[in-house]
Formats: C-alpha cells, sequence, structure tokens
C-alpha cells in the first residue's frame, strides 16, 4: 500500500507532471481570463482552478525552486496581504481619522451611526475581488517555478502558441461574426482575438514580435538560421503590424518601436554567427533579405496610406486625426491627482477605483461610457494603495533596475539576449500599464508573472556567476 502511494506521489511531481498542468492551466486561462471585469463567468472555474494550482505547487515543488523566484512571488504576496488589510474592521476612531472619509463621517454621524466599525477599503467586495484575482498569477509563478531550465523554450513556445491563437481569432474576427468573440462586452469589428479589450491584445501583438527572434533561436541555433527564416519572421510582423493598425489601439501602435527595437537587437546578437558566414550563399541570402525589407517597406507604406484614407478608424489615423489633449483620459489625470492626495498615505482600498470615482465624477464628464478602470494602472494602484504601494512599486523598480544592469554586464551574449528579451518584454506590459490595465487581465497576468519569474532566475544566475568570478581573483 505504502509502495503505491509513494508511486502516485512520484507521478504526479515528476516534471512531466508539472509540464502537464502547466499548459492545461495556461489554456485554461487563455479562453477564460482575456477579461478584467468581476463578472466573466469564465472567472468561476479559473479562480477556483488557479488555487488548486497553487496547492499543487506547494506539495511537488521543494523550497528550493520558491527560492529562485522570491520576489515576484513576494510581489504578489504582498499585494494580496494589503487586499487583507484593507479588510479588516477598524474602530470608528481610527477609521474617522483616515483621508478622504469626510464626507462618509458627516452622513454617519446624521444618521447615527459614528460607532460602527469600517474597513479601510471603501468598496469590500470589489476588494475582495481583487484578492482572488491575484490567485491566477500567483499560480503561474508557483508552478513554473518547478519547470527545469532545459524546458523553457517548451514554455515560451506554448505562450507563443497562445499568441498565436489570439492572432488567428483575431483575424477570423475581422471577416466573422458575433459569434467569434469570447465576451460580452466587447470591442465589436475589431480582432481582439482572446481578449475582450483591444488594446490587451495589441499587447500581445507587439510581444510577439521579439518572442518570434528569441523563439527562432532557440529551436533553430545560429547555425540553423535560413533564409525561410527571416522571410517567415517579415511575413509575421507584417501580419502583426496589419492587425494592431486594424485594431485602432493607439498603445499598441506605439509599443511596436520599441518592440521592433528589441527584435532587431536579438537578431543580431542570436543570429550573429550566421550573418557572419562567407560565400556565394551568404551574398544571395543578404540579396533577398534586402529586396525582402524593400518589399515589405512598401507594402506596409502602401498600407498605412490605405488606412490613412479608409473610413475604419484604426490605431494610425486615430493618432494623427485624434486631439489627445481632448482624451477623456488625458483630462483625468488632474482629477486623479486629487484622489490620490485627498487619500494619501493610506489610499482607498485595493479595488476600489470604480466606487470612489463616482463620488469625484462631475456633471460634465458624465456620459454613455462609464470608467471602471483609471486607464492608468500606476495612478490607480497608488490611489488604492497609497503608501504601502507606492513603497513596493520603488522596490521593484530598483530591484529590476540592478538585475537589468548586472545581466547586461555578462560577456555571454546568450544571458544579454535573454535578459533583454525578459526584461524588456515586461517593460512593454508595463508602458502600456501607464495608457490602459492589460495586466488586470488574467491571461496577460500569467505572461508577465511567467516573464518575471525567467528574469528573477536569469538575474539570480547573472549574480551568482559574479560574484564566483569575483571570489577566484
Amino acid at each position: 500500500m505504502g509502495g503505491r502511494i509513494g508511486n502516485l506521489s512520484d507521478l504526479f511531481s515528476n516534471e512531466r507532471a508539472v509540464l502537464i498542468v502547466f499548459v492545461v492551466f495556461v489554456l485554461l486561462t487563455a479562453f477564460t481570463g482575456g477579461g478584467s471585469r468581476s463578472d466573466i463567468d469564465g472567472l468561476l472555474i479559473l479562480r477556483p482552478a488557479a488555487v488548486l494550482v497553487c496547492g499543487y505547487a506547494l506539495v511537488v515543488h521543494g523550497r528550493s525552486c520558491v527560492q529562485k523566484v522570491k520576489l515576484p512571488l513576494a510581489v504578489v504576496l504582498a499585494l494580496m496581504a494589503l487586499c487583507l488589510l484593507h479588510l479588516i474592521p477598524l474602530p470608528p476612531a481610527i477609521w474617522t481619522s483616515l483621508p478622504g472619509r469626510e464626507a462618509i463621517v458627516e452622513l454617519s454621524g446624521a444618521l447615527g451611526m459614528s460607532d460602527v466599525w469600517r474597513p479601510l477599503s471603501l468598496d469590500t467586495n470589489r476588494t475582495w475581488n481583487s484578492f482572488f484575482a491575484l490567485f491566477v498569477p500567483l499560480a503561474a509563478i508557483l508552478i513554473i517555478a518547478g519547470v527545469s531550465e532545459k524546458q523553457r523554450h517548451l514554455v515560451f513556445s506554448l505562450l507563443f502558441c497562445v499568441a498565436l491563437i489570439s492572432l488567428a481569432l483575431g483575424v477570423m474576427q475581422l471577416i466573422g461574426s458575433r459569434q467569434l468573440y469570447l465576451y460580452e462586452i466587447t470591442n465589436i469589428g475589431r480582432p481582439v482575438g482572446l481578449f475582450s479589450n483591444r488594446n490587451h491584445q495589441a499587447v500581445l501583438l507587439a510581444w510577439m514580435i521579439p518572442a518570434s527572434v528569441w523563439l527562432a533561436a532557440q529551436w533553430l541555433g545560429r547555425n540553423q538560421v535560413s533564409t525561410s527564416t527571416y522571410l517567415g519572421l517579415a511575413f509575421l510582423y507584417l501580419l502583426i503590424i496589419f492587425l494592431i493598425f486594424l485594431n485602432g489601439s493607439r498603445a499598441g501602435f506605439l509599443l511596436v518601436l520599441p518592440a521592433t527595437a528589441m527584435a532587431v537587437w536579438l537578431a543580431g546578437v542570436l543570429f550573429k554567427r550566421d550573418i557572419s558566414d562567407k560565400g556565394k550563399a551568404h551574398e544571395r541570402r543578404l540579396r533577398v533579405l534586402k529586396y525582402a525589407g524593400i518589399g515589405v517597406g512598401a507594402l506596409l507604406l502602401v498600407f498605412a496610406v490605405a488606412l490613412l484614407t479608409a473610413d475604419r478608424q484604426t490605431a494610425l489615423s486615430r493618432i494623427f486625426e485624434g486631439n489627445i489633449d481632448a482624451d477623456q483620459r488625458a483630462e483625468l489625470l488632474p482629477l486623479f491627482w486629487q484622489m490620490l492626495g485627498d487619500f494619501f498615505p493610506w489610499g482607498s482600498g485595493m479595488g476600489s477605483f470604480e466606487s470612489v470615482y463616482r463620488t469625484y465624477e462631475s456633471v460634465e464628464m458624465l456620459s454613455t461610457r462609464y470608467l471602471n478602470q483609471a486607464h492608468n494602472d500606476l495612478a490607480q494602484i497608488l490611489i488604492e494603495g497609497g503608501a504601502p504601494a507606492l513603497l513596493l512599486i520603488f522596490t521593484v523598480a530598483v530591484w529590476f533596475v540592478r538585475r537589468a544592469w548586472a545581466v547586461l554586464r555578462e560577456p555571454s551574449n546568450r544571458i544579454k539576449a535573454d535578459g533583454v528579451f525578459f526584461g524588456g518584454s515586461i517593460l512593454l506590459w508595463l508602458l502600456a500599464s501607464l495608457a490602459d490595465y492589460p495586466l488586470r487581465a488574467p491571461l496577460s497576468a500569467v505572461f508577465v508573472a511567467i516573464l518575471s519569474v525567467e528574469f528573477a532566475r536569469l538575474a539570480g544566475h547573472a549574480k551568482s556567476e559574479g560574484l564566483a568570478a569575483r571570489s577566484t581573483r
């Protein structure tokens, strides 16, 4: 009996089993976690599954695995702890002294409710929602901690396949019907793919640009990269640009520039040996690539002109035609600054932005559209989390810069390339978060959680190698 239990434990804890659980979890997130709203039906399946994956990972992984992902794990746990702290009822003497509660204190006094204990959060339901939402990235961090470095290319191949599915679904949505959209509240007529929001899809498409180069190097190696590989990457790049243009996301369109710069740098480093080959084959390859580049550039130019003169509103036309100063998001920045000052240093409570914003919304701001998120995650998390959130952001920023510097000083081009890909990919999502809220969609959160784990592992490896090298001098 004991032997059977031991065999069963080994069966569920080996690398293949962990990889299978990871694949199932990512695919489940892909088809149920493309939206940020709390009333999405798929979350009834995804969040309990995330809790189960967390439990499974804690059982099968040793402490050494978790040690390698300390900072990404600590960030998620700190956010969860902040949510729970915001839910603890406070005595009236403390609660009434919190900034931003003056109107409620006055109303409570008029109603004879001055002695009621209340939590810091001004919307406990949404704070609970924020807490349970964090189980999805937490599950991704814990389960990926046990995946070996040798299986890294399989992990990112799966993520890239999910991105390809989203891309293909976006193409079909352009020519298909309403049934191809996965969410009731979405951008109908736009290629949103697996997401409910076109901006979130655009960020994923932009990420595919450097990811395609990095994965090509992982699978093919430097010496096996051929002309067909370059042409395939060029075709994919053109298709991504096409979809981002039609998507209508200005943020996604602007992210194409840093994503392309990353891809070019990665190609120069990872394919360097292949490009440096000499002979007639190399000359023919360069000639083909030159003509292919000219052709792609010409197609992009023609396509851009066609889009600017077309009736459909695109990302490019929105940049040139839209008045950013008149955009609601830009107009709201002074209001967000006021909200931040009113609730600092303790915040309004994690997840409470929508409810709090309604108390600040003026008659002039009322419209048929509603603001469920700030469309600026940096401002929103500071409004909701106050000084503790600011301290967490500062700590993560310092860690990221120090680790990035350590990776970039590595003599190994492979480590540098991995660092640029992992760190640069994280920055793409963070840049998008300054104008939207992509990380509040579970699918995007899983992508960034996995990238953060790999960046932390790589940075830790680079740091340990640097210490070892200095100790031998």
